[in-house]
C-alpha cells in the first residue's frame, strides 16, 4: 500500500534484480499488496529497485508553473500540487506500460471538490504538441539506407523517417497511426551544406497526408550549424541529382513533444499507437485524478533534491506496526542531469545520492506471507494502538490500521477495565472503519 512517506535507513549499494521474489496480489479490502514468493531470512534483501517514474519540480519549469497556477486558482483540490505535477509528468515522460502500471496503484477515490481541479489541469496543461507526422522507418531500412547512402557531412540529421505533415494543425492523421508503408527511394542530392534522397510513397491513404506540396524525402546529413529543414531548399536547387535503388519499409507515427518551443530531440517522443497519441496530446481528466491519487498515495519523497518517486514494488508494500521489514535508501552515483551513472565514462560530473529503495527482511519471512513495512518512520511503535492510528490518521492516511497488532491490542483493550472509558479523546476501541486500500 502506500506511501508519501519519509524514508528509514540509508546503505550504499548497488541494486540487485530480486523483484522476481516477490508478487503483487489483490486483496479485498486493501487493494493490491506485496507478498513473499519464496522464504527469506532475517536480514535479506527482499526488494531492490529503482523508481518507475522520478518527478521534480525542475524537470519542466513551464508545466510546473502551469499546475502550481491552477492549484492557487483552486485551493480546495484535495490533492498536493507535488501529486498532480508528477501525474502530468508521468503522461510527458513514461512509456506506457508505466502509465497503466501506476494508474492501476490502488488508492483512495477522489473527493467530488477534486474533479474540477482535475478538468482544469487536463484542459489547461496539454503537456505534449505533435512536431510532425511522418513514416519512421524500421531498423532494417535505416540500415540499409546508411549503407546505400552514406552521410557526406559531419552531422547526421536523419535517415530515419520522411516527413508528412510539419506541426500538423487537424487530426486527420490520427486513425493512420501504425500504418505499414513501402517506400521507394529515386535520387540522392547533395551539396556542401545538406544532404538528402527523394522517396516516392507507396500506400495512397499514407501520401494522402502530404499537405504542403514539399517533394517527400529523408534527410541524410548535413554541415556543422546547418538544420535538417534545409533539405526543402536543397531539393528546389540545381544540384545534379544520383539515382539511387532502394526499397524501404516503415510505420505512420507522430513525433510529440512538450511544447512548441522545446525542440531539444532528448525530449521527443514518435509514437505509432493512436490511443496512445491521443492520451498524449490531450490528456483525459480520469487518466489523470487516477494518476494523481496514486502519486499521491504511493510516491515516495527524494531527501536529496525534492524529488518525487513511484516504485513498482516499495509502492505495493503494506503498512503495519509490526512489520516484517524495513524500509532502506541505496545510494549511488547520480549524474548532474539527474540520470544514474552505473558506469563512468570520461567527462561525467556525478555525486553521490539516493538511487533507489530496498526492503530488507526484519526477521524470517516465509514463501507466501505479506511483506510490511511502517509507513512513518517517526512513528513510535511503542505507543499503544489508539495512538499510533491517530498519527496515521494526521498524516493523511485514510485507512484505520488493522494489522494483527492492532488487533490483539484493541481486543485485549476491549477484555480489560479500561473498555469502559469516554474521554474525549478517546477514538474507542470498538471503532471499525471499511479499509479502501
Amino acid at each position: 500500500m502506500r506511501l508519501l512517506a519519509a524514508l528509514l535507513v540509508c546503505k550504499m549499494s548497488a541494486l540487485a534484480p530480486v523483484e522476481q521474489m516477490t508478487e503483487v496480489r489483490a486483496t479485498p479490502l486493501k487493494g493490491n499488496c506485496l507478498y513473499a514468493t519464496r522464504d527469506f531470512a532475517a536480514g535479506a534483501a527482499v526488494t531492490d529497485e529503482r523508481p518507475l517514474v522520478r518527478s521534480r519540480l525542475d524537470d519542466d519549469a513551464a508545466l510546473t508553473e502551469r499546475v502550481d497556477a491552477a492549484h492557487r486558482r483552486s485551493p480546495f483540490g484535495f490533492q498536493h500540487m507535488r501529486s498532480h505535477l508528477a501525474a502530468l509528468w508521468t503522461l510527458q515522460s513514461a512509456p506506457p506500460h508505466v502509465i497503466d502500471a501506476i494508474a492501476a496503484k490502488a488508492a483512495p477515490t477522489a473527493p467530488a471538490a477534486a474533479a474540477r481541479l482535475d478538468e482544469e489541469l487536463a484542459a489547461v496543461t496539454n503537456p505534449w504538441h505533435a512536431r510532425y507526422v511522418g513514416v519512421v522507418l524500421d531498423a532494417a531500412s535505416v540500415a540499409a539506407l546508411h549503407e546505400a547512402v552514406p552521410p557526406r557531412h559531419p552531422t547526421v540529421t536523419g535517415q530515419s523517417h520522411v516527413t508528412l505533415c510539419f506541426e500538423p494543425q487537424g487530426t486527420e492523421w490520427l486513425p493512420l497511426l501504425g500504418t505499414r508503408c513501402a517506400l521507394r527511394v529515386d535520387e540522392e542530392v547533395s551539396d556542401e551544406r545538406g544532404q538528402a534522397v527523394t522517396v516516392a510513397l507507396e500506400s495512397p491513404d499514407v501520401s494522402a497526408l502530404l499537405n504542403d506540396g514539399r517533394t517527400p524525402h529523408i534527410t541524410i546529413s548535413t554541415a556543422d550549424g546547418v538544420e535538417a529543414v534545409y533539405s526543402n531548399e536543397l531539393l528546389r536547387t540545381e544540384e545534379a541529382l544520383r539515382p539511387v535503388a532502394l526499397r524501404l519499409t516503415g510505420a505512420v507515427a507522430v513525433a510529440v513533444q512538450p511544447s512548441p518551443a522545446a525542440a531539444a530531440k532528448a525530449r521527443r517522443r514518435i509514437v505509432a499507437d493512436p490511443e496512445e497519441a491521443t492520451r498524449l496530446l490531450s490528456p483525459d481528466a480520469a487518466l489523470l485524478r487516477r494518476l494523481t491519487l496514486a502519486w499521491e498515495y504511493n510516491g515516495f519523497p527524494a531527501d536529496d533534491d525534492g524529488a518525487l518517486e513511484i516504485f513498482d514494488r516499495a509502492s505495493t508494500a503494506a503498512h503495519s506496526c509490526a512489520p516484517n521489514c524495513a524500509l532502506e535508501v541505496v545510494r549511488g552515483l547520480r549524474r548532474d542531469d539527474g540520470s544514474v551513472a552505473d558506469t563512468l565514462v570520461k567527462g561525467d560530473r556525478v555525486r553521490q545520492a539516493p538511487v533507489g529503495l530496498r526492503l530488507r527482511a526484519l526477521r524470517p519471512i516465509a514463501a507466501g506471507e505479506e511483506i510490511t513495512f511502517c509507513y512513518l518512520p517517526d512513528l513510535d511503535l511503542r505507543a499503544e494502538f489508539r495512538e499510533r492510528r491517530k498519527q496515521l490518521a494526521a498524516r493523511g492516511w485514510k485507512f484505520v490500521c488493522h494489522c494483527e497488532r492492532c488487533v490483539a491490542e484493541a481486543r485485549a483493550f476491549l477484555d480489560s477495565s479500561r473498555g469502559e472509558s469516554s474521554s474525549d479523546d478517546d477514538e474507542g476501541p470498538g471503532v471499525v472503519v471499511e479499509a479502501i486500500f
